[in-house]
């Protein structure tokens, strides 16, 4: 509250100061010397205002991008989706550990789009409700969707490739693209490589990404094949 006070204080004495100033100007300098140093504080005024208007502009835009991303990762983490994908990651984990052999580690199974429409345990859940197959669509449709907004340069790249692009590199391992119908599903190839490549100006996501799919699909090639030849990643304000 102080502080308020001493700002307004402040604020209304530079304005006094400036008043004084300008009629000691004005009794000082004839006429002509005075509407030139006018007319000068007016452009320096109205340059100045530009120039604030324009910073204003570049914040106000990056702060809507911002919340673009922010609102696609609670899309992501809350809601149907969260549950699909809760879903699906625990019958992935389940398959993998029903089929890995003896002594080796537990890896989540990679399942194509005809295993979850036709394969015996991989087409249904355990429970015997819901279905693997629909919720692998709604996942790949969120990816669809969001690699549209960063095509359209409407989303804040950095945090993007933080918050979306780690998740897009999981699932692209975990989805296999076998079926030429899933057309939506080329989209989730395409964020995956672009969030391989954003590690110059977003490194911790693409790590986060890549170990994470290390851990649960195994290291090496696994991952990285799924992978094509990443385009030069450019950076987002």
């Amino acid at each position: 509250m102080f502080a308020t006070r001493r700002s307004k204080w402040a604020t209304v004495s530079a304005v006094l100061a400036a008043g004084v100033g300008w009629t000691v100007l004005a009794l000082l300098l004839d006429r002509g010397a005075y509407d030139a140093l006018t007319g000068g504080v007016q452009a320096v005024g109205v340059v100045a205002a530009l120039g604030l208007a324009a910073a204003t502009l570049a914040r106000d835009n990056r702060d809507r991008r911002v919340d673009r991303v922010l609102a696609l990762h609670q899309e992501l983490m809350t809601g149907d989706l969260w549950q699909a994908r809760q879903r699906l990651v625990t019958h992935l984990t389940k398959l993998g550990q029903d089929q890995r052999k003896k002594g080796e580690p537990d890896r989540v199974r990679r399942v194509t789009r005809t295993d979850l429409r036709r394969d015996g345990d991989a087409s249904v859940y355990a429970d015997g409700t819901g279905s693997p197959r629909i919720d692998a669509d709604l996942i790949v449709r969120f990816f669809e969707r969001a690699e549209a907004a960063r095509r359209t340069h409407s989303l804040h790249l950095p945090l993007f490739g933080e918050l979306i692009g780690r998740h897009a590199l999981w699932w692209n391992v975990a989805l296999i693209a076998d079926d030429r119908t899933w057309t939506s599903r080329q989209s989730l190839t395409e964020l995956a490589d672009w969030a391989a490549a954003t590690g110059p100006f977003a490194p911790n996501g693409r790590d986060l990404g890549l170990e994470s799919a290390d851990r649960d699909f195994g290291p090496g090639p696994v991952v990285r094949d799924t992978l094509d030849e990443p385009a030069p990643a450019t950076a987002g304000v």
